[in-house]
């Protein structure tokens, strides 16, 4: 296990992206609800479901005008 001074420098190497990445990668409930979408044989219905699904885990950015 490494101490605080090493996990702080494992840490900076990565950006918030990177974190979120991975919780959802180790998410049981994402990845079945993922897996359910892909497995999906309806191609068009397909892609709006994983639209929802990226909504619904915070993954939907709209972009700002400014």
């Amino acid at each position: 296990m490494p101490d605080l001074t090493e996990l702080r420098d494992i840490c900076a190497r990565h950006d918030l992206a990177d974190f979120a990445q991975e919780f959802l990668r180790r998410n049981c409930r994402y990845r079945q609800q993922f897996g359910a979408i892909s497995l999906s044989q309806e191609v068009g219905d397909q892609t709006g479901r994983m639209r929802g699904l990226a909504r619904m885990w915070g993954l939907d950015f709209r972009i700002c005008a400014r």
